[in-house]
């Protein structure tokens, strides 16, 4: 009979029901790459140039040599493109933990993405956006757009608004606030509110949709 005792030192303690399975530890076991991030966003803005701070962990129980790599490339899968590789060597004692700091220059605004590849073993990476606000994005137009807009406009206009007014508590003795909604599709319903002075009548207000982006939130500024 074979007795094994596990310790889980990150855990809270109890019993292991498995599925169990014992086997020789990997090189991804015993050696790992953590990003660590000056701005808690992952953003950062030109002129400086873009920091990325790694430490190497290594678990085994020898010193060992490893050999890392570092690309920073663009976040683009349809063409992806090279724009810096970085070598270095780091001698690692046992249980031990290095930091290293690299510095990127990105060629224009944008999100990147730094990987690290030890020993040609092991890879992690991290997205990373430089002066991401002044992005100029390429337009992608297939060529049966007009078709795609066309059929859908003509969907929208078949949906029935289904328009909902309820005055809100944020209302005042001088100014009224009412919540508003609507269908936009059949699956979609949007709102928002209306501020009024006066008596409210028909009038026509311009909405802005506002969408989550790369570590964005829905709190409203």
């Amino acid at each position: 009979m074979l007795a094994i005792r596990f310790y889980d030192g990150h855990g809270e303690g109890g019993l292991y029901t498995g599925p169990h399975l014992l086997r020789r530890p990997s090189f991804n076991d015993l050696i790992d790459v953590v990003f660590k991030l000056e701005n808690s966003n992952g953003i950062y803005f030109s002129p400086d140039p873009l920091p990325v701070t790694i430490a190497l962990l290594n678990y085994s129980t020898g010193n060992s040599d490893f050999n890392l790599v570092f690309t920073l490339v663009n976040d683009r899968v349809d063409s992806v493109r090279t724009f810096e590789i970085t070598k270095a060597n780091i001698f690692i004692e046992s249980n031990e933990k290095i930091t290293k700091t690299l510095k990127f220059s990105p060629p224009r605004p944008g999100f990147y993405c730094v990987s690290c590849t030890i020993n040609d073993r092991l890879i992690r990476s991290m997205l990373f956006g430089y002066d991401p606000e002044k992005t100029e994005t390429r337009l992608t137009r297939e060529r049966d757009f007009n078709e795609f807009w066309f059929q859908h406009n003509r969907d929208l206009a078949a949906v029935q608004p289904g328009y909902k007014m309820i005055k809100s508590d944020q209302s005042t003795a001088e100014l009224d606030v009412y919540l508003v909604e609507l269908m936009c599709l059949d699956i979609c319903r949007s709102c928002g509110r209306v501020w009024s002075g006066q008596m409210l009548r028909r009038l026509t207000f311009a909405k802005v949709n506002r969408f989550l982006s790369y570590c964005d939130t829905f709190r409203w500024p």
